[in-house]
């Protein structure tokens, strides 16, 4: 049961391989529904993959996880400057506010370098999600490598 207590952390390479097992976990039972065989395939091994998270980090995408009782619970991606590449949270803490403050550790991120937006590609799944919180669509549903998604922004305000 959640209690309220969690924090969020800069990835420690060590823990790669539990935040793709947590990817492909939330993914297979949220999102892999909407997308064609061919957009699960690439996504679990192009996206997903241990390996290819690594290459990612080694590039310099800014990673996070969100620990609960130093559980790793939900995992943030972020692709310099400004896009949300990836944000997951745990089925059985989902609907407790986790993946809004994962949301904020991004939002506070890209703006403490000069960025005045985020972008990001929601899931059919997430787009209400990413509304409440201030993203807006900026283009219809697209099809990529099979992956159904629909991009978003979210735009500080001057």
């Amino acid at each position: 049961m959640y209690k309220g207590d969690e924090e969020i952390l800069e990835l420690q390479p060590e823990e790669i391989p539990a935040i793709s097992k947590i990817c492909k976990a939330i993914f297979m039972e949220f999102n892999a529904a909407s997308n064609s065989k061919e957009g699960q395939d690439f996504l679990l091994k192009h996206i997903f993959a241990k390996e290819k998270i690594y290459d990612r980090y080694i590039k310099g995408h800014h990673f996070a996880v969100m620990k609960v009782e130093d559980k790793i619970e939900g995992v943030l991606e972020i692709r310099p400057p400004n896009h949300i590449m990836m944000l997951y949270v745990k089925s059985d803490l989902q609907g407790n506010g986790l993946g809004r403050k994962l949301v904020y550790y991004a939002l506070n991120y890209c703006l403490s370098y000069n960025e005045m937006q985020v972008t990001l590609n929601a899931s059919r799944e997430a787009i209400k999600f990413y509304q409440k919180i201030g993203f807006n669509k900026t283009a219809q549903e697209m099809i990529k490598n099979g992956v159904r998604y629909t991009s978003m922004r979210f735009l500080f305000k001057k």
